[in-house]
């Protein structure tokens, strides 16, 4: 039986397996008689006489030594209590293991996509040589947005850096396509053409069907906009996400079929399409845009898949925070860790053309997410605001320490503030709820 086998040395094996407080048990559970037996690891005629004198009968002797041990009635309810006490830690125990385990593998698991992540984005950005774009020189490189932001930039990389020289550029604003067009031919001597377009109001009938018969090398998508109020679906003036699917989407869809098959024919070229990284999670008040700019993801993607076969590359970068108008941060308030130039961008991701499907475009954008994956986790649900932490200002702080400082995506006078305020009460940005919610980054390429 246990509890007089609780006479015996080996009950130190008891001590040490379970981890128990043995002298509490002890006091606890044995009777004051047996206390001293229960105690000790040497058996005298003195102390089994005492164990003798509470009524105990001799039962038999310990299979591992030669000591004896006794049955008393006087300790039978400490015994049944001793198991239950005995079994309930034993399983408490082997509870909290399997709790630890569990936790400690699951952050393990986020560490190990973090270090993944890193570990591509070197590949990417310092080992992977650069792709030769010597083939595609001497063909026009078309481009769409390229007046403003992101897309001036990369114009002015690839003319700067690899060497390309020959632009049709497409936007609505003569007066910006003329300004950039006089650039590139002042730096760079550059041959360009232009073409006024609206994607917004025109009809895609009138895009220049000469694209379709010209030797089109590169073909940057890159116009894009986002909405002007954050507001519930049925709140927003008609016909607003009819227009940034037009130009988000549509622009890309449109243009790829006036310059793809020639691409295709030609057995050479490359796309660059432009998402965003609110295409990774739903984002409640502002549903037109990362919806849109899901579909750029999800279409690049097919499409370099459909076409893995030729020399014909289709890439789409996915930037975080750029200091554009789209995301309402001007070039002077970029730091260039968390909110990145249109330069300091363009630069890394023309160094990437053509050799990756998807990507971010720069470090910085890898980084974060990476980084995030191991710190916090913030869902886009609508109602977040019940989660009193949001509202804390440590919270707060966090966000401004990390560079989303406070801001406003539109003028006030265009904001719902009742809307506003279920995203963020103090009034930050829209976009720095993007970028926590992206903080779990498990579905990039």
């Amino acid at each position: 039986m246990l509890a007089t086998r609780l006479g015996c040395k080996h009950v130190t094996i008891v001590k040490h397996l379970h981890r128990l407080d043995y002298n509490k048990v002890v006091s606890t559970w044995i009777p004051q008689d047996l206390r001293e037996v229960c105690d000790t690891q040497l058996h005298d005629n003195a102390r089994l006489r005492m164990a003798k004198a509470s009524g105990g009968k001799i039962h038999g002797s310990c299979s591992l030594c030669s000591t004896h041990y006794y049955d008393s009635p006087a300790t039978d309810s400490a015994v049944n209590d001793f198991r239950e006490s005995f079994r309930s830690a034993s399983m408490l125990s082997a509870l909290w293991t399997y709790i630890w385990w569990a936790v400690t593998s699951y952050f393990v698991v986020r560490v190990l996509k973090c270090l993944f992540i890193l570990v591509k984005s070197v590949i990417v950005h310092f080992i992977t040589p650069i792709y030769d774009l010597d083939h595609l020189k001497d063909s026009w490189t078309v481009v769409t947005g390229g007046t403003d932001g992101i897309g001036r930039a990369y114009i002015e990389e690839l003319a700067k850096s690899r060497g390309i020289r020959k632009f049709y550029l497409i936007g609505r604003n003569r007066q910006k396509l003329d300004k950039v067009v006089s650039e590139l031919r002042d730096r760079y001597d550059a041959e360009c053409k232009t073409a006024i377009f609206d994607f917004e109001c025109d009809g895609f009938e009138k895009l220049p069907q000469e694209l379709k018969d010209m030797d089109v090398g590169i073909l940057i998508n890159c116009a894009g906009i986002a909405p002007n109020q954050v507001a519930n679906f049925m709140e927003l003036p008609d016909g607003t996400a009819s227009k940034i699917f037009r130009v988000n989407l549509m622009s890309n869809v449109k243009m790829l079929e006036l310059v793809l098959p020639g691409m295709i024919k030609r057995n050479k070229g490359c796309v660059v399409n432009f998402s965003s990284m609110t295409g990774w999670r739903p984002l409640p008040y502002i549903s037109a845009y990362p919806a849109s700019k899901a579909a750029i993801s999800f279409f690049s993607d097919c499409l370099s898949d459909e076409f893995r076969h030729t020399n014909v590359r289709i890439q789409c970068l996915i930037p975080m925070l750029v200091a554009t108008k789209v995301a309402s941060y001007e070039v002077d308030e970029a730091n260039n860790l968390f909110v990145v130039t249109p330069e300091n961008y363009a630069k890394q991701a023309v160094r990437a053309i053509g050799r990756f499907e998807i990507l971010t475009g720069c470090v910085q954008h890898d980084v974060q997410p990476a980084d995030n994956i191991v710190i916090i986790e913030v869902t886009t649900d609508p109602n977040w605001q019940r989660f009193r932490c949001f509202k804390h200002k440590k919270f707060r702080r966090l966000i401004t320490v990390i560079g989303l400082r406070p801001k406003k995506i539109m003028p006030e006078t265009h904001m719902n503030s009742s809307l506003w305020e279920r995203w963020f009460p103090s009034g930050y940005s829209n976009y720095s709820m993007c970028l926590l919610s992206c903080w779990v980054y498990t579905n990039t390429a």
